[in-house]
């Protein structure tokens, strides 16, 4: 038995040895058992200075410490210093710092690992207003204590620093909110479908199938591959497709990396319903994100396209999905792991370097953080995420629809994308609460209207102007309620007839002229003129073309072929060879080289509804000036074409005119006889005030001046067309082209 004596004594001790582990009774406080000791590893940074972790040999930087700030290395190392840097070892450039005395620290007991969300300033203390350093979004950081006052104090760099709670999770307590807010108006309006939709005039269910070959290894890419499934069962080969033609590598690969075939897991997971199926569907998703992330981190993909601006951002909406389907089957750590890496492409789709402005593909990196954003909207550092898409969207719409209500990215097919998209952003912030601009935004989609209206022909397709492809449709269900873009898509089925034949679009640079909207596409003429240079996106050298359709086309392009430019094939596509337009000294323009302003619409008239005239000028051409006037007298069924062309210099000129597929030009000196089928459907006459020569070529019999049209909805995707080769020497001439309807 204890004395009495000794009883208070020893109750003393105990309460003192308790008070080293208790605070306000309840709380833990690692702090309280933190060391001081001097240290004589102590620098202070003169300059700027990045934090760099080795990875895969390589130094990647995932933060920086400010300019008179202080901070103790592990160890000297050559022209760094090693340093800590959560449980890893970081690295700081020597020679942007210099030694100072010791500096005090402490020798803390870490408590637990936080996640840093966004990009996280650190402060000396939680009084300070300017930050000493700066962590990026997605790193791992070591905690000391949590403060109650919305800071936790970490270790960094052998300091004891703080960091904003906003700014950072607790990598033990990461949850997820149940029953998500906006997870409906997020799948409606902003993720899209699966990668192979189920058919509706089929027994089977084609989303379904190819989830289940997903779990034997093979992935079914509709596009590629003659739409037979890939085997991986060796292994996702990231760099190319099994079965995919060299020029299309580029955009099976956008799929790939975009991580598409995934939604073929998550949209099956919601039809079935046997539980077994529906974990694995989420197994095998995740073994697949997994093995991508292996394979291609940031700093070392297997290929380029893994870190595509687009792929990117289809990819991040890729991955909430799939998070959000397999919540309930994911372990913590994969959430986790998951989280991380959505935070990490989040913060990429931020910053301005990565950002593809004012583009369709920078769209969908909005696209994609409006989406994070609004999923985790339990991080309030993620609602400057929102803001700044939508911001960027706005200004986007606002540089990327002309005055006249035409998308400028040159393709008329693009143009029905973006105001689909304009369309469903509207609604999407509508239900968001932004009012504003969602009536903004709705407003814009309906200028769109006209445009979307005259661009399509009396087939009901459209001209395969730039990156339009033969597959690519005019689509009904978009604006259901003008009665003028239904006749035109219904081939006068719905609607009303519109009241114009004749419209130019000057901010946009486009021309189109027919002569009435009669239903019978056998009847019709229609003639589409360019003169559009606006953006790098989907442009081609197709400056100052034409596309003629009289009862069916006769005067056309080659169309797109893919988008790899290395490839020769698609090199052609994209080039002036491909269009009717000018060549000189045998060479086409650029595609692209920035002169925006050489190419433009100069004067037109349509007071005249039976005779409208427009007239287009390209100074793209060191020291040339190509002017072509176009006039369709409706009333003598003509269509004039008048080429001036002028140049301080002795040049070589020829222009090109492109003969749909099918169709055989007979040349007759200065008359050329156009035949199908042994019928003749038009006859072109010349003249001219210079020595005009007249040729003609087909397919690939000319070193130079290759002639193709290309289909993709044809197995030969590929044709061999005649091209007529306008030719004349000097330094000026006029040629009249005209077709006779």
């Amino acid at each position: 038995m204890i004395k009495p004596k000794y009883l208070f004594g020893l109750i003393a001790i105990i309460l003192l040895f308790l008070g080293m582990f208790f605070v306000k009774g309840d709380y833990f406080s690692e702090k309280e058992e933190s060391v001081m000791f001097e240290n004589d590893n102590a620098f202070k940074v003169i300059e700027p200075a990045s934090i760099s972790l080795k990875k895969d040999g390589k130094l990647i930087k995932v933060g920086a410490i400010s300019k008179g700030s202080t901070f103790n290395y592990l160890e000297d190392y050559g022209n760094w210093y090693k340093v800590r840097f959560g449980e890893s070892i970081g690295y700081i450039w020597k020679e942007a710092t210099e030694p100072i005395d010791n500096l005090t620290v402490k020798d803390n007991k870490i408590s637990g690992n936080l996640l840093t969300v966004v990009k996280t300033p650190v402060y000396n203390s939680t009084t300070s207003t300017d930050p000493i350093a700066e962590i990026n979004a997605a790193q791992h950081i070591q905690i000391v204590s949590k403060s109650e006052k919305g800071w936790y104090e970490i270790e960094l760099l052998g300091r004891n620093l703080f960091v904003k709670t906003k700014n950072v999770i607790e990598e033990n307590n990461f949850n997820v909110v149940k029953n998500n807010k906006n997870i409906s108006v997020i799948k409606k309006s902003l993720i899209g479908s699966p990668l192979n939709r189920d058919l509706e005039n089929t027994t089977e269910n084609e989303t379904i199938n190819a989830a289940n070959l997903i779990l034997k290894d093979k992935v079914k890419f509709p596009k590629y591959n003659q739409g037979e499934p890939m085997d991986f069962s060796k292994g996702i080969n990231w760099k190319e497709g099994q079965g995919v033609s060299q020029e299309h590598q580029r955009s099976y690969l956008r799929q790939l990396h975009g991580l598409f075939f995934i939604s073929d897991l998550t949209s099956a997971f919601y039809t079935i319903q046997d539980e077994n199926l529906k974990e694995k569907y989420i197994n095998k998703g995740m073994e697949i994100i997994q093995d991508w992330e292996n394979n291609n981190p940031y700093h070392a993909p297997q290929h380029k396209m893994a870190w595509h601006d687009e792929s990117t951002a289809r990819r991040l909406s890729q991955l909430i999905d799939f998070f959000e389907t397999g919540k309930h089957h994911l372990n913590k750590q994969e959430k986790l792991q998951l989280f991380k890496t959505m935070v990490f492409h989040a913060d990429l789709l931020t910053k301005e370097d990565f950002y593809s402005y004012n583009t369709n593909h920078g769209m969908f990196q909005d696209e994609a953080l409006i989406i994070f954003s609004k999923y985790f909207y339990n991080f309030k550092a993620f609602s400057e995420y929102y803001k700044l898409a939508v911001n960027r969207l706005d200004n986007y719409f606002d540089s990327l629809i002309s005055d006249d209500g035409v998308h400028l990215e040159h393709s008329p097919s693009y143009h029905q994308t973006i105001a689909a998209s304009i369309k469903s952003y509207g609604n999407t912030l509508e239900e968001f609460g932004d009012h504003e601009i969602a009536n903004s935004f709705e407003k814009k989609y309906h200028e769109m209207v006209s445009y979307a209206t005259h661009v399509i022909k009396p087939d009901g397709n459209w001209p395969l102007i730039a990156d339009t492809y033969a597959s690519d449709q005019p689509i009904s269900s978009f604006w259901p309620n003008n009665k003028y873009y239904q006749y035109a898509v219904s081939n006068g089925k719905r609607g009303e007839k519109p009241k114009s034949t004749n419209m130019v679009f000057p901010d946009a640079k486009y021309a189109i002229f027919r002569n009435s909207w009669n239903s019978d596409e056998k009847e019709s003429t229609y003639l589409f003129f360019t003169a559009a240079y606006h953006t790098n996106y989907h442009k081609h050298s197709d400056d100052l073309s034409i596309w003629l359709y009289n009862g069916e086309d006769i005067i056309t392009e080659a169309g797109p072929h893919s988008y790899t430019l290395s490839d020769p094939i698609t090199e052609y596509a994209y080039s002036s060879f491909a269009h009717n337009t000018l060549i000189v000294d045998d060479k086409g323009l650029p595609r692209i080289d920035g002169k925006t302003d050489r190419t433009y619409i100069e004067d037109y008239n349509l007071k005249n509804e039976e005779k409208p005239v427009v007239k287009g000028v390209n100074k793209r051409f060191d020291g040339v000036t190509h002017e072509r006037k176009v006039t369709y007298d409706k009333k003598r069924e003509e269509i004039s074409v008048n080429d001036d062309i002028s140049s301080k210099k002795r040049h070589n000129f020829k222009l090109l005119w492109h003969i749909a597929p099918n169709i055989e030009p007979i040349i007759n000196n200065n008359e050329i006889i156009l035949a199908k089928n042994d019928e003749k459907i038009m006859k072109i006459e010349l003249s001219s005030d210079v020595n005009l020569s007249l040729s003609k070529v087909f397919g690939d019999e000319d070193k130079i001046y290759k002639s193709w049209a290309f289909d993709n909805t044809k197995q030969d995707v590929k044709s061999n067309v005649y091209t007529l080769v306008l030719e004349f020497n000097g330094t000026k001439g006029n040629i009249k082209t005209k077709f006779n309807l």
